[in-house]
């Protein structure tokens, strides 16, 4: 008898706190398409095998309410243009015009001069 008075007590105790808390039932929501996939872990002889599928899933961000980017605009219509375009040089541009003095000097290699030439 001793033991079970303490027992009474525990579930005297609790009841309230078991009463407050909403079950299962009350704040379950319907299961989309992509949570009613479960994800499923494989084990064969000690090796687990990794679910692809399950981890591509948990690292998709979750869809945006937000609308699509409007166009860029008009001063923004540079930025999305090739450097060729734009005047910005390019390595290869460079290296065209400098020749193999790229790197040691300042001034592009010309052929040498011919004597004749004045």
């Amino acid at each position: 008898m001793a033991a079970s008075v303490p027992l009474a007590w525990l579930l005297a105790a609790t009841l309230p706190v078991a009463a407050a808390q909403p079950s299962a039932d009350d704040t379950a929501t319907p299961a989309t398409a992509s949570e009613s996939r479960a994800c499923v872990e494989v084990e064969v002889d000690g090796y687990r095998g990794l679910s692809y599928d399950c981890l591509s899933q948990q690292m998709t961000p979750p869809p945006s309410n937000q609308p699509p980017a409007a166009d860029t605009t008009p001063s923004e219509a540079p930025l999305r243009q090739a450097p060729n375009q734009i005047g910005i040089p390019t390595p290869a541009t460079l290296s065209n015009r400098m020749g193999n003095q790229l790197g040691h000097s300042i001034t592009p290699q010309r052929p040498p001069r011919s004597p004749d030439a004045r």
